[in-house]
């Protein structure tokens, strides 16, 4: 409470900085006022143009910012499951920017989440592809083959994590998954 009120005042007072705003909304998410950290978040968005023009350049470039902000938005809406307006945001989100790694991840989460499992495991599969070294996208295969019943390349692939990635914390969860 005693965060909140501190980035308030500050904003109040006039700071512009990334930080105290960041500072505020994830105080309002430790606080578990999720209603207020997405009004934040909205509000934010909407003050923030989606390009930006500098003089001397003939083209925009893409409001860097606007995008920070909009990605926060979507992990505040999963994970305070809200899947629906989650996906709304991602699903806009990654068709803009289909190269965007960390938001085909967060598509193929949400999807995972939503019950959409052959979708996930489709998009997981893809980042693997795409990205073979990253240990989310690998873990998103094995859930995905869990959840979908396919226990043993799940367990093929979770033993695989576990010897390369032990001290992950994602293959720990995984485990933990398998073993429920």
């Amino acid at each position: 409470r005693v965060a909140c009120d501190l980035y308030r005042e500050a904003l109040e007072g006039g700071s512009t900085e990334a930080s105290t705003v960041d500072g505020l909304f994830y105080s309002l998410v430790e606080m578990e006022d999720f209603d207020g950290a997405y009004e934040l978040l909205d509000h934010l968005i909407s003050t923030e143009p989606p390009w930006r023009y500098y003089s001397g350049t003939p083209d925009p470039v893409g409001n860097g910012r606007r995008l920070d902000l909009e990605m926060t938005a979507v992990s505040a809406r999963y994970f305070g499951d809200q899947l629906k307006q989650a996906w709304r945001g991602i699903d806009r989100l990654s068709r803009a920017a289909p190269g965007n790694r960390w938001l085909a991840r967060m598509r193929a989460s949400v999807a995972l989440d939503r019950g959409w499992r052959h979708q996930a495991l489709k998009e997981f599969k893809t980042e693997a592809a795409l990205n073979p070294a990253s240990v989310e996208a690998l873990v998103g295969v094995a859930q995905s083959q869990l959840q979908l019943g396919d226990y043993q390349k799940a367990e093929d692939r979770l033993l695989d994590l576990e010897k390369n990635y032990p001290e992950n914390p994602e293959v720990q969860r995984l485990r933990r998954d398998w073993q429920v």
